[in-house]
């Protein structure tokens, strides 16, 4: 049933005041992002199940639509946020310097995991890292995306990554996985 709980949040989980990412013509940027970590969070634990491995998760600007209030969290909530019925997961290989620029090409209007830390000033990454070091531009990272964001590169980033891993699991499916 969609009023079931199926898990609690102590903090809000929010989008910045515009109902979407941060963006840089949003300069200062006016809210926070708990809503993308704890997505991209998600994508990142059940990638790591399906696929053996993921260091991080990647999801676009736009792709969540919906604040969850601190407190019981029920099935409509979650499909609120993520209403996506056609969002698959993907994995791909991206170099640090891959990621980089992904952020670059879409002016930071992403949302990335919790193994993500980003500096930047007026919309420019000043500083990126991965696990609390600087990002190895050279590495290559196993990084968790949405079919719809392969198919459809956002900021019009291309991935290098021609032959990713695939899985027909629902990202917002899993997401009440995540939550439990």
């Amino acid at each position: 049933p969609y009023d079931e709980v199926v898990g609690y949040t102590n903090d809000n989980l929010m989008l910045d005041d515009r109902f979407k990412w941060w963006s840089a013509d949003e300069y200062p940027w006016s809210g926070n992002n708990t809503a993308g970590f704890w997505i991209t969070d998600a994508m990142q634990w059940k990638c790591a199940q399906l696929f053996g491995a993921c260091d991080l998760a990647l999801e676009a600007g736009g792709g969540v639509r919906s604040d969850i209030k601190a407190g019981a969290v029920t099935y409509t909530a979650i499909y609120e946020t993520f209403p996506w019925a056609d969002d698959a997961y993907t994995r791909v290989n991206m170099t640090g310097q891959d990621i980089i620029n992904f952020l670059i090409a879409n002016d930071l209007d992403v949302g990335f995991s919790s193994a993500l830390d980003v500096t930047a000033v007026d919309g420019k990454p000043t500083s990126v890292l991965f696990n609390g070091q600087p990002i190895d531009p050279a590495h290559v990272y196993t990084v968790g995306i949405n079919s719809y964001m392969y198919a459809n590169p956002p900021g019009g980033y291309i991935f290098t990554d021609t032959a990713p891993k695939n899985d027909p699991t629902l990202v917002r499916d899993s997401l009440s996985e995540f939550m439990r």
